[in-house]
C-alpha cells in the first residue's frame, strides 16, 4: 500500500521564485497540500480538494596544385593551354598530360605492352594535339583505371548529401521557462520525432566516372550529458512521457538527479545529447565505415523539497 506522503516545497530554496510566481497563492504560512507533483514541471498538480561516367573507361583526375591553375581544370603542360576534360581520344589526366583511355581490343597476353602483368588493363596516352597535328599515342599498363574515383570520397559526398542533423531533445522536466526538476524524481530522455536525419536509416549514392557508391547511416547510440558529471548512453530513441506514467522510471532512457543544479550558471544542468552515426558503404569493390557525431544541446533546473509525514 503506498504510502501518502503531503510535499512541502521549501519557501528558503532560490529556485522556488519560479514556483513561487506560477502559484502565487501558495502562501508560506498556509503550506500548499500535494498528493501528487507534476514531472514534467515539478509543479503540485494536486491539492487538498482538487481533482487530477562509362564503365571501363578512366575518370578525369582534378589539375595538380599550385601553378595557378583550378584544381579542377584540365590543363596540358606540354602545350601550356586549358583543354576539354574529355574527346574523343578519351578522359584527361593532369598526372599523366594526356588523354587516357582503354584499348580496345586489349593486346594479347604475349605484347609487351602488358609489361609482364596479366591482371589489370592496357590504356592509352594521347598528348593535346592542337598544336601538333600527329598521332603521338602511347601505351602504358595500370592496375586499375588511371585517375578513377577514390571510392571513399565518393561515400563522403554521399553522406554530405543526407544532412544529417542532431537530434530534437525531447525531456521531462521539461527545460522550459517555469519548469522545474526535483532532485530524486525520474528523468526521461528521448529523440522528438525522430527523422530519417536524426536518427536514420538513410540511404544516398554518389557517382562520378562510371564508379557507384552506395551509403546507409544511422544512429547507432545517443550518450546523454546530464550536467552533474554522469551520463547515459541509449541505444534507442527513448520514450516519450506521458502524464499515465506518473513518477515511475523511463523503461530505457532516463536519469535521477541526486542533488539540485543551484549556483551553476542560470541555476540550472546544461544537458548534452551526442548522436553516434554510423555510416556504412559499399561500391567499386571496396567497403567501409564512417563514424560521426552530431551534439544538440539545452538546460533544465533541478529543485528539491521537504518531506512532511502527517497523521
Amino acid at each position: 500500500m503506498q504510502r501518502v506522503l503531503n510535499f512541502v516545497i521549501c519557501a528558503s530554496l532560490a529556485l522556488l521564485t519560479t514556483v513561487a510566481s506560477a502559484a502565487p497563492q501558495a502562501a508560506a504560512a498556509d503550506p500548499v497540500t500535494c498528493q501528487r507533483i507534476d514531472p514534467r514541471t515539478g509543479l503540485c498538480v494536486v491539492s487538498a480538494g482538487a481533482g487530477d561516367g562509362a564503365p571501363g573507361q578512366p575518370a578525369a583526375e582534378p589539375a595538380p596544385s599550385g601553378g595557378g591553375q583550378d584544381p579542377q581544370t584540365c590543363f596540358s603542360k606540354w602545350t601550356n593551354r586549358v583543354v576539354p576534360c574529355s574527346s574523343g581520344e578519351g578522359i584527361w589526366s593532369n598526372s599523366r598530360d594526356c588523354y587516357v583511355r582503354l584499348l580496345d581490343p586489349q593486346p594479347l597476353a604475349t605484347s609487351p605492352e602488358w609489361q609482364g602483368h596479366t591482371s589489370g588493363a592496357v590504356y592509352t596516352c594521347t598528348p593535346d594535339l592542337t598544336r601538333v597535328g600527329s598521332n603521338l599515342s602511347t601505351f602504358f599498363w595500370s592496375a586499375t583505371p588511371p585517375g578513377a574515383p577514390d571510392p571513399e570520397q565518393l561515400a563522403q559526398e554521399a553522406v554530405a548529401a543526407m544532412g544529417l542533423s542532431a537530434v530534437s531533445i525531447g525531456m521531462v522536466p521539461e527545460p522550459v521557462a517555469g519548469s522545474i526538476g526535483l532532485v530524486g524524481m525520474p528523468t526521461w530522455m528521448w529523440v522528438e520525432r525522430p527523422s530519417p536525419v536524426t536518427w536514420g536509416p538513410v540511404i544516398r549514392t554518389a557517382s562520378t566516372g562510371g564508379v557507384t557508391v552506395t551509403a546507409t547511416a544511422k544512429v547507432e547510440h545517443v550518450t546523454w550529458g546530464m550536467g552533474d558529471g554522469s551520463t547515459v548512453v541509449c541505444t534507442s530513441p527513448g520514450t516519450a512521457y506521458e502524464d499515465r506514467y506518473g513518477n515511475q522510471d523511463s523503461p530505457d532512457c532516463g536519469h535521477r538527479y541526486s542533488r539540485t543544479s543551484v549556483g551553476l550558471p542560470d541555476d540550472a544542468y546544461s544537458i548534452t545529447a551526442t548522436s553516434h552515426w554510423v555510416v556504412d558503404w559499399a561500391g567499386a569493390g571496396a567497403s567501409g565505415r564512417i563514424e560521426q557525431d552530431l551534439m544538440a544541446r539545452t538546460a533544465v533546473r533541478i529543485g528539491e523539497v521537504q518531506v512532511l509525514v502527517t497523521s
